[in-house]
């Protein structure tokens, strides 16, 4: 007995036919309303221009806080610490160095007066 190839029942059904759906056209927006000058005859060679409106003017700059003023008389303060200490060493004659932490040192010095350590000799 020869066997018979059986189609599925959805294969055997014939496909819808296609639907059409008809889309309306975008409608079209309207056109900008024209805008019209009125020009006022001047005599010839004469334009009129309007003047241009003056530009804004930069917001002002606001004031220093406190806090930045404080903190600037402190450093102007540390400057002055500072540069007294290097006239100071600038008027010793002999002048050494450290070996560990390269502060200035005194030449009678037998430890390091900024970092401890001792010296030889």
């Amino acid at each position: 007995m020869a066997a018979e190839s059986v189609a599925p029942p959805e294969a055997s059904r014939p496909a819808p036919p296609p639907v059409l759906i008809e889309v309306p056209e975008p409608e079209a927006e309207p056109a900008p309303a024209a805008v019209s000058i009125e020009v006022e005859e001047e005599e010839e060679g004469e334009i009129e221009i309007p003047a241009a409106p003056a530009p804004p003017k930069p917001p002002a700059p606001a004031p220093a806080a406190p806090a930045a003023a404080a903190e600037r008389d402190e450093l102007e303060d540390l400057f002055g610490e500072l540069e007294s200490e290097v006239a100071k060493a600038e008027e010793e004659e002999v002048h050494y160095e450290c070996p560990n932490c390269h502060g200035i040192v005194r030449e009678e010095d037998t430890t390091c007066p900024h970092c401890g350590v001792v010296f030889e000799g």
